[in-house]
């Protein structure tokens, strides 16, 4: 017998026996489609989970404190020498003005060129006449170059100030990073520029700014990567000073991704087994329905490897059927939650061609694997036997 006769007669009983497994085709057609979504959902809320925490560029930085008067140079000193630490700065901040006709308000932060340069993302010289404004000025049309009047108090008596105005070049523009301790506008100016604003401000010499402790309290420290944080901030904080940092509260995010995972692979686990229990439950009463055939057939000299050929065949078919009706539905599903509008903000429901292949293979190992000894079963059964078994 020809592979195209097993084919031909395969067709046959396929066609014949619909009826008759339509209750499998359905069953079975609806574990793959749970099957997709419930894998493209668990890899959606995970991957968002993890981007929250990988690709977040501002959990990257991490607030150092003291309860001592200052950070003092010594410290600082370790602080930088950390293993993973691109970047470290006293977080100290005044409040200063653009003169212009909005009058924004900006926070003003001193810093040196190889500090600012880290911020900027390129090579940034900052003179005590030069400013770095965050990117939110580009876009009311500042540009490089411009020259803009920053004032900001002054002290004159206990009870009485007023203010001063310095004139800046603008020399670059660079994107704010989400610091807990920041406003929403905060540039970046030389040490000695925050050194005289502050003198004024408070009426004493630049040098007991810079010496001082209120200038030394706080320090932002910028890591290399986001997995390297928490080993920074222990080292620090067995220096015996005291860090808080964004990752140390999003550790809720990674722990509810590894649930969600966790929900998916048992669902997945379960309908793999729901298969497993339909197809064979399913397949055994079909084949045993099928004796007084198989016998007939088997009585005719039809061999063992023909009967097996056209059962196997006829499992193929279903599974075609099956993996043709379920990735349409898969797609039609995964098209009506991206239009719902209760889904969560998690981006599309994205069913790959990747993903459709690893359930059809998945599908039809779970098929076969579930028949393939039904199948060899019956067909080495012997003529009598399975006469007498129809019965």
């Amino acid at each position: 017998m020809k592979i195209r006769d097993i084919i031909e007669i395969a067709q046959k009983n396929f066609r014949r026996l619909f009826k008759s497994n339509i209750g499998l085709i359905v069953i079975f057609t609806l574990i793959i489609v749970v099957f997709n979504i419930t894998y493209t959902l668990t890899s959606a809320v995970a991957e968002s989970a993890s981007a929250n925490i990988t690709e977040n560029q501002n959990l990257k930085i991490i607030n150092v404190s003291t309860v001592e008067e200052e950070i003092t140079g010594e410290e600082a000193d370790y602080i930088s020498g950390v293993s993973h630490v691109e970047m470290c700065v006293y977080d100290y901040c005044l409040s200063v003005a653009i003169e212009d006709d909005s009058g924004t308000d900006v926070a003003a932060i001193g810093m040196n060129d190889a500090q600012a340069s880290y911020l900027v993302g390129e090579s940034v010289s900052l003179k005590d006449d030069s400013i770095v404004l965050d990117l939110s000025f580009k876009e009311m049309g500042y540009k490089v170059g411009d020259t803009i009047e920053v004032s900001y108090n002054a002290r004159v008596s206990d009870s009485a100030g007023l203010r001063e105005i310095d004139t800046y070049t603008i020399v670059a523009f660079y994107e704010q990073p989400v610091v807990e301790t920041w406003y929403d506008n905060v540039a970046l100016v030389s040490p000695k520029s925050i050194f005289s604003m502050a003198a004024v401000l408070y009426g004493v010499e630049e040098k007991e700014i810079e010496n001082g402790s209120l200038y030394k309290q706080n320090m932002l420290v910028f890591v290399d990567d986001v997995d390297n944080v928490t080993a920074v901030a222990e080292a620090i904080d067995a220096k015996g000073l005291m860090t808080s940092y964004a990752l140390a509260y999003s550790h809720e995010l990674p722990s509810f991704a590894k649930t969600i995972m966790w929900v998916g692979g048992t669902i997945i686990v379960v309908l793999l087994v729901m298969g497993i229990i339909v197809m064979n439950a399913t397949l055994n009463k079909n084949i045993q329905g099928r004796y007084k055939e198989i016998g007939i057939l088997k009585s005719m000299g039809m061999k063992e490897k023909h009967i097996f050929g056209i059962l196997s065949m006829e499992v193929l078919m279903l599974w075609l059927l099956i993996a043709l009706l379920a990735t349409v539905m898969s797609f039609i599903l995964a098209g009506l939650l991206n239009n719902s509008a209760g889904m969560p903000d998690m981006g599309e429901v994205n069913i790959t061609f990747r993903q459709i292949m690893l359930s059809l293979i998945i599908s039809y190992l779970v098929m076969f694997l579930t028949t393939v000894m039904t199948i060899k079963k019956a067909a080495n059964l012997k003529t009598i036997e399975v006469l007498r078994n129809a019965q």
